[in-house]
């Protein structure tokens, strides 16, 4: 468990100091976003998964501790169209199938923080989508761990 929470507050690194929204896509259990909404109380949090059982436990995971900056939403990711500046996203596509979901989901300029498996193959920027790598090695965390930022481009 301690794993999971420390890679979650890893995503905070790559959210601008700005920040005022945040949605957590497919935040399922409520990774990463409850441990970035308790660590960044400044900043509003939409938590967002489509199974209606996953959005019940995540209202009341937000009810029982407290987040006054975190909203549940019951939504598809790919009901989004281009209405996302900043989200925040781990477990749930193939990296590859991110470029899509930000093309479609971002607003122009808006980013995309995706956690993926260490081994995972990047998907190369393209027309519309820069992507970049950040590899963090074992030694803070137990495992070596990787996350994608996506920035859709302007125009």
């Amino acid at each position: 468990m301690d794993r999971h929470l420390t890679d979650s507050l890893e995503y905070a690194r790559f959210l601008p100091r700005n920040a005022c929204l945040v949605m957590d896509i497919g935040s399922g259990a409520g990774l990463p976003g409850i441990p970035l909404a308790i660590a960044l109380p400044d900043v509003r949090f939409v938590l967002s998964d489509r199974s209606a059982r996953r959005v019940d436990l995540l209202e009341r995971a937000v009810r029982v501790i407290g987040l006054e900056n975190a909203e549940v939403v019951r939504r598809d990711l790919h009901s989004l169209d281009g209405e996302v500046e900043l989200a925040v996203a781990r477990a749930v596509l193939q990296p590859a199938q991110w470029l899509d979901v930000a093309l479609k989901a971002l607003i122009p300029g808006g980013i995309l923080v995706v956690g993926v498996g260490h081994g995972s193959e990047t998907p190369q920027s393209s027309t519309g989508v820069l992507v970049e790598r950040h590899d963090f090695e074992s030694g803070v965390l137990d495992r070596s761990a990787t996350i994608l930022t996506i920035q859709k481009c302007d125009g």
